[in-house]
């Protein structure tokens, strides 16, 4: 049952400039778009985060804000502040948002919401999620994440800059000539052993597949991510039988119902699992799970330019998933000089390792940073 004293839940609509553009064939990002979710009550300060990509999940900061109108935030309010939170949050964890919200609506907004409830959960059980979760502590040894070079870095100021390299992601220009100069030169720098995933999101037609992954497969390219347009499963079962390729979906991959499909089809070798497209940490570990029983591996992905809850909730599924082939950890601290959230988990880029969550729930903090931008109070 919900308390009558002071509460506050507010959304912000976050749209900060970065300190470095990061670009691929589909888009070139210049700021973060985010919705930061915020709750006071109690002695608490907790935090949840979306951020909404159209051409990803349909959905746009506008169309998250339109939703979170139509919550029925007496009934959410009441579970985050039940008698029973260890209850609610396994409930959460094993059924995902339905209990709290009656109506599930679309993947970011379900994420925002969800991010927040565990994180208040935690904080009144006064545990880390991670531990809460269950998680021992010979799991929360540093982590490897990948690197990511994209088309705003220079090949040599990638390699000159950010090694070690445990696995490369390479983000597909407008010109493939280009990338395979690109490729040629990391595979020499870096050797046969480094994985190296080429990127394309979903610029390419299956004719145009069909002849660059042939050369990606003669410069040793591990995994192509999502080369044709959203959904292409038949056209993607060709294109690896027809090249051998191996290839990963991310845009595709949005419900447990593309995944199946993908199966079923043979559309894939890896998942891309990012928490804000896939509607939370609960949806995620889901796709994990189904992963696992079919045989398919997986990353623990993020959305370009995360600024708050969302860079510790991308880590808390790293460390969650040991069976992922490897993290992406994100650059939040390379592009945000004034951010609005300081995460718990920390990046060691000397050795590129990424230091579990600490601190009650996910341990994000928001700074004053965050109180420019516009923002709605809910209750």
């Amino acid at each position: 049952m919900a308390t009558t004293s002071m509460c506050e839940l507010s959304a912000y609509t976050v749209d900060m400039p970065m300190a470095r553009s990061f670009g691929h064939a589909a888009n070139n990002r210049n700021t973060a778009e985010s919705l930061v979710l915020t709750y006071e009550h109690a002695g608490i300060a907790a935090n949840g985060e979306c951020a909404p990509r159209h051409y990803v999940t349909g959905e746009t900061l506008a169309s998250v804000s339109a939703e979170l109108a139509q919550v029925n935030w007496t009934r959410y309010r009441d579970g985050l502040e039940s008698s029973d939170p260890v209850g609610v949050l396994q409930t959460l964890m094993a059924h995902g948002m339905g209990d709290l919200l009656g109506t599930i609506p679309q993947n970011n907004t379900c994420c925002a919401l969800e991010l927040l409830a565990i994180d208040v959960l935690c904080k009144r059980l006064q545990a880390p999620v991670l531990k809460q979760l269950a998680v021992p502590a010979a799991m929360l040894a540093p982590r490897p994440f990948s690197q990511v070079k994209d088309t705003a870095l220079s090949v040599d100021t990638f390699l000159a800059s950010r090694g070690p390299f445990h696995v490369v992601k390479v983000k597909a220009g407008s010109h493939f000539a280009e990338d395979l100069v690109v490729l040629d030169t990391l595979r020499a720098a870096l050797g046969p052993q480094t994985t190296i995933i080429f990127d394309v999101n979903m610029a390419w037609s299956l004719d145009d597949a069909l002849v660059r992954c042939a050369a990606l497969r003669e410069r040793q390219v591990n995994i192509v991510e999502e080369p044709l347009p959203p959904r292409s499963f038949s056209a993607l079962a060709q294109l690896q039988r027809r090249t051998g390729i191996e290839v990963m979906l991310d845009e595709s991959l949005c419900s447990l119902s593309d995944a199946t499909q993908a199966a079923k089809l043979r559309s894939c070798t890896h998942f891309n699992l990012r928490v804000a497209k896939l509607g939370g940490l609960s949806r995620a570990l889901e796709l994990a799970r189904f992963a696992d029983e079919v045989g398919m591996g997986y990353q623990v992905g993020v959305q370009v330019a995360e600024c708050a809850t969302l860079i510790d909730a991308g880590r808390t599924l790293s460390f969650l998933l040991p069976n992922a082939f490897t993290t992406e950890a994100g650059q939040s601290d390379l592009f945000f000089p004034n951010p609005i959230a300081q995460p718990s988990s920390k990046l060691d880029r000397a050795d590129n390792v990424i230091i579990a969550p600490c601190g009650t729930g996910f341990g994000t903090v928001m700074t004053t940073a965050i109180s420019p931008f516009q923002h709605t109070r809910y209750f």
